[in-house]
């Protein structure tokens, strides 16, 4: 275990093996034996949901109804997340649970607010989308 790493920076490692003698694997050659980085990384994360323009939307229920695509797929998504701030470049608070379709009714919006509504997709491993581009709705 290495001590006084720095936290978020990458890390190169070669390992060769000795015997019971005290041979070593590729000696001389260490240089030879490829290097693995202490850093994983993947992109394989669901697609970026889009949120449609509130003009397109109308709720006859009390709340906000927002809506996006994709549409929710059982063998690609857990579900979504909606995030709701009072400004687009504001700090965006969760105010859903998991949803498994693709709209959702946000019932703890207040009649006269202006709000900025971003969606993001999990999927079954838990890897979260990025958030889609922040919508405003007026309610």
């Amino acid at each position: 275990r290495d001590k006084g790493l720095e936290a978020n920076k990458i890390y190169w490692y070669r390992v060769s093996a000795l015997d019971w003698l005290g041979n070593e694997s590729s000696g001389a050659k260490i240089a030879t034996i490829p290097a693995i980085s202490t850093f994983t990384y993947s992109n394989d994360v669901p697609k970026t949901p889009v949120v449609q323009d509130i003009n397109s939307v109308a709720s006859p229920e009390c709340g906000v109804l927002v809506r996006w695509q994709p549409a929710f797929n059982a063998n690609k998504h857990q579900g979504f997340l909606v995030f709701r701030s009072l400004s687009q470049k504001g700090d965006y608070r969760q105010v859903s649970a998991i949803v498994r379709q693709n709209k959702f009714l946000d019932q703890t919006a207040i009649k006269g607010n202006t709000y900025w509504y971003q969606v993001q997709a999990i999927d079954h491993e838990n890897k979260l989308s990025q958030p889609s581009a922040a919508v405003q709705y007026k309610y």
